[in-house]
């Protein structure tokens, strides 16, 4: 669900106020704000990304940082026992996703579109600016701080080729499509978009959110594209309906003889359980699907099971 303000400015303040308490409220729904100044009829371009890590809070919990995406700002908003009460706005990339709150003087924000890293100083809230930005691969998605005393960044891209200081390897078989930039947060780099310590590439397509262990010691990266054009069915549907499709070899184009293996599962019979059965129980209890064989086939190391019997 999205709902789109189009205020004049004079209610930015309470129309801002409102539409992230309702975001913390709703928290199933996602509330793109444009509270700007616009005059009646103008346009602009939204590509309507989708967050990942909207919101953070400060570590003494005074200050909580919201993502207004659609207006590419970082807000901040003082906690109050009454509310929110907006303190401050900068302008950051185009269309934020996710903010991490790194310590009490910065906060690092990912720019979805733009493919960068906006690193903002926090001390006045009233003067929020930008002091650096990165240049990150494509579609950038989270950002999380780890390792020793939490001084690594680490932040998802799309594995496409852009701001790689290498051969991407786009038409490689085998090469994943996926990212993780590593940066050391205390010193990320004298070059324009900074330095990566590592980039570290997934066997995976359009990573997404991040998170981190509790003693900071790994990073799990989600894949928001990760099926890699597969589907799950059931073996018996499989199985009855001629088993696997083609192609049967590798991307070697190896293979194995062909060869299958099968097993009498074990199986209830007249409520005793068995684990063979005579030829008498299988006439009797074959119309009433109660066999079950497990199968191996070699030729494209695949399970199935062709069961009468569940």
């Amino acid at each position: 669900m999205i709902i789109m303000f189009g205020l004049r400015s004079g209610a930015r303040s309470g129309v801002r106020l409102l539409a992230f308490s309702l975001f913390v409220m709703f928290s199933g729904l996602t509330f793109l704000v444009h509270p700007g100044g616009a005059v009646a009829g103008e346009s602009y371009t939204l590509f309507e990304s989708g967050q990942v890590r909207p919101l953070a809070m400060s570590s003494d919990g005074k200050t909580l940082f919201a993502l207004n995406t659609p207006d590419n700002r970082l807000e901040a908003f003082i906690i109050t026992p009454n509310g929110l009460q907006p303190k401050g706005s900068v302008l950051v990339g185009i269309e934020p996703v996710a903010v991490a709150v790194r310590n009490n003087d910065e906060v690092w924000v990912v720019n979805h579109v733009s493919d960068s890293v906006s690193i903002v100083d926090v001390r006045n809230l009233n003067k929020m600016r930008v002091t650096r930005t990165l240049l990150v691969g494509d579609e950038p998605g989270d950002v999380v701080f780890a390792g020793p005393g939490r001084d690594r960044a680490f932040i998802t891209t799309a594995h496409r080729g852009q701001n790689v200081p290498y051969d991407p390897q786009l038409t490689t078989p085998g090469v994943g499509r996926a990212d993780v930039w590593a940066f050391d947060a205390a010193n990320v780099g004298t070059s324009l978009g900074g330095t990566p310590l590592r980039i570290i590439t997934l066997f995976t397509d359009t990573p997404r959110a991040l998170t981190v262990s509790p003693d900071g010691s790994k990073v799990y990266a989600a894949g928001f594209k990760t099926g890699n054009r597969t589907t799950t069915i059931f073996e018996m549907t499989v199985s009855a309906n001629g088993g696997l499709p083609p192609p049967s070899l590798n991307y070697e184009g190896a293979t194995a003889a062909h060869r299958a293996d099968c097993e009498t599962q074990r199986f209830i019979l007249d409520g005793q359980p068995r684990s063979r059965l005579g030829q008498s129980d299988k006439v009797q209890f074959a119309g009433q699907r109660r066999i079950c064989h497990r199968c191996h086939d070699h030729s494209t190391a695949a399970v199935a099971r062709q069961c009468r019997f569940l």
